[in-house]
């Protein structure tokens, strides 16, 4: 998918709080893949798992931020697992459970030239 004038989530670089800032262009492009089974009668399984390549394609600063062509975009998994598991009883279901793994995504505020900052994240 090819964004173009993107709105990014940020952080103040003295306070923390949570902005919006309004970048250039970017690229998402990934794959996903999810396998359902019926284990028995009565349960089944379902497994996923996702890469995604989510990165600015132009640079742009605004206010006290800087984004870099080839920066990743803030709070987007690289990777990411899911596995459920549904159990039914006389046709109801009595129970799901859900496991969701994806890699620390840290969001940094890193000075570069010109006392500017990313928000892009590191992992």
């Amino acid at each position: 998918m090819e964004w173009h004038d993107i709105q990014l989530d940020a952080y103040a670089p003295v306070t923390g709080i949570q902005i919006v800032v309004n970048g250039k262009n970017a690229r998402s492009q990934g794959v996903e893949l999810e396998v359902q089974a019926a284990v028995t009668n009565e349960l089944s399984a379902t497994v996923g798992g996702s890469y995604t390549d989510a990165h600015l394609t132009q640079d742009f600063i605004k206010a006290n931020f800087v984004g870099r062509q080839g920066d990743r975009l803030p709070l987007v998994p690289k990777k990411q697992l899911t596995a459920r598991w549904t159990m039914l009883f006389r046709s109801r279901r009595i129970g799901i459970s859900r496991f969701m793994w994806m890699p620390p995504i840290e969001v940094t505020s890193t000075p570069r030239s010109n006392n500017l900052n990313t928000m892009s994240p590191t992992m």
